[in-house]
């Protein structure tokens, strides 16, 4: 009898086994609205404040594994932006635009994040539900979709299978379904950071649309 072939093996990789976008977006819109990384700090030094400030909000291990809720990441990251103001200078403020307004539209979100994102200093962590499941930071906005600054080099997500959670449903396979305590607006307070961009900018986009 001949043996049986053993199948093709391939490793897992990183993204493959974990949920760490939140995380990644909370450093990414960071170095966003800086336009690069924190002066005297590196992209890494910013993601070990998020992972410390994390475990005194949430488990780590069920952030690591299982994803961020909108509330744990908002706590996590306005804790992070307590380090990065007290103990490095920076003032970086956070806060939740659409929470509370129950009667706000999808267009009401594009209009809105297209004004703040129009100038420096804005960045926009958005939680999409429902076709992805993901964690990004909107840096632009179009007529036609929001851009990204992402973590798993999404590029863009088209407007037309967006929806504000609570709007008309639809087929949860091709929409993005935005949540309003998932809508986090990062702003820089004072523009006293000539030398934000230690890193040489924010970084390059990649071509990855997420269409509908």
């Amino acid at each position: 009898m001949r043996p049986m072939k053993r199948p093709p093996l391939k490793p897992m990789v990183q993204g493959d086994l974990d949920s760490l976008c939140g995380l990644y977006s909370a450093v990414n819109a960071i170095r966003w609205a800086l336009g690069g990384n924190p002066p005297r700090l590196t992209a890494e030094d910013v993601f070990a404040i998020v992972v410390s400030r994390v475990e005194c909000v949430a488990d780590a291990g069920a952030a690591l594994t299982e994803g961020i809720e909108p509330p744990h990441l908002f706590r996590a990251l306005t804790h992070t932006l307590d380090v990065l103001r007290d103990h490095h200078g920076i003032d970086l403020i956070a806060d939740l635009p659409f929470v509370g307004r129950r009667k706000a539209t999808i267009e009401h979100v594009r209009a809105a994040l297209a004004a703040d994102l129009r100038g420096s200093g804005t960045a926009y962590l958005v939680v999409f539900w429902g076709r992805l499941d993901h964690w990004s930071v909107v840096r632009a906005v179009t007529p036609a979709s929001f851009m990204l600054f992402d973590s798993a080099g999404f590029y863009r997500i088209p407007l037309d299978h967006c929806r504000l959670r609570g709007e008309a449903r639809g087929d949860r396979s091709r929409l993005h379904v935005l949540d309003r305590r998932g809508i986090i607006r990062l702003r820089l307070r004072e523009k006293t950071m000539e030398a934000c961009a230690s890193d040489g900018g924010a970084g390059a986009v990649t071509d990855v649309d997420v269409g509908g």
